[in-house]
């Protein structure tokens, strides 16, 4: 039961921010967020040059040139005129490129988006954030990708390394008369790394598709009913992950129940039992 309900909110956190990434589609630059920032302050871009929204690039540009040369500072020492002056150039600039117009026109058409509003613009400030922000996940995804796969790789070959300096190993070498290709070597939480194991694979299909496989056994075959897995079918599952046949699984079972016979033979293990005991 707990294990549907944890994939259940698994999902839902993903959807959530998979939502999230596609409404912050875009990291800005300064000047956007400074058109903003205008907008807020009710600054009207057109009105101040003088012109309309329809007004061409040459107009535009025309109108500039006569109001800067107005409120110049070298001309016009009056506060509110520096002040003009600056706003004037914002203007100017963002009016004559055909990338930030085509911005200020829809933020006078729909406003400010909710997510610049709230966080974006201030992402901006306090990190100075100013690429597509799916870039940079993908690109996040794929480096964790890439060093959890060369650490997979030396961790598994390491633990291989050591398995093969046991007595254990050196006795079944030997027994087989040094054929090292009918010894298989499994080691639990060191496997080695495989295409279905790459980070990327698991997020964007294994994980899905194990939350889509979990939902359609909960909804169509157990018919809405928490069915617990019995004791065998948990030991199956497990046997068929480590990639055991079915005779090795037999062979160390046995193999596993001879040592915890010999162990609770043992005097340490006795010692622990009466300390226990007390």
């Amino acid at each position: 039961m707990s294990q549907v309900i944890n994939k259940i909110i698994s999902i839902l956190i993903v959807l959530l921010l998979i939502f999230m990434i596609n409404q912050v589609v875009e990291g800005k630059s300064s000047l956007y967020y400074s058109i903003i920032n205008d907008y807020e302050k009710g600054i009207d871009y057109y009105k101040i040059l003088n012109v309309t929204k329809d007004s061409s690039y040459s107009e535009i540009k025309k109108s500039f040139r006569k109001l800067s040369l107005k409120h110049h500072p070298d001309r016009n020492a009056e506060k509110s005129s520096h002040s003009l002056y600056i706003q004037l150039n914002q203007a100017h600039s963002v009016l004559t490129t055909e990338e930030s117009r085509k911005e200020y026109d829809q933020l006078l058409i729909n406003g400010i988006p909710w997510h610049e509003n709230y966080y974006g613009k201030y992402a901006y400030r306090y990190t100075g954030i100013s690429h597509d922000i799916r870039h940079v996940l993908f690109g996040l995804i794929i480096i964790i990708t890439i060093v959890k796969f060369i650490y997979q790789y030396n961790k598994h070959h390491s633990m291989i390394k050591r398995a093969k300096q046991t007595d254990q190993y050196k006795k079944r070498l030997a027994q087989l008369d040094g054929d090292q290709d009918e010894i298989s070597i499994v080691i639990d939480g060191a496997e080695k790394p495989t295409l279905s194991g790459l980070f990327i694979i698991q997020l964007f299909f294994v994980f899905p598709l194990s939350i889509l496989k979990s939902l359609y056994t909960f909804v169509f075959i157990n018919k809405f009913k928490f069915i617990q897995k019995t004791d065998e079918e948990r030991e199956e599952e497990y046997r068929i992950k480590m990639g055991y046949t079915k005779e090795d699984w037999e062979y160390h079972k046995k193999k596993a129940i001879e040592r915890m016979e010999k162990l609770k033979q043992s005097g340490k293990y006795k010692k622990y039992l009466r300390s226990k005991n007390k």
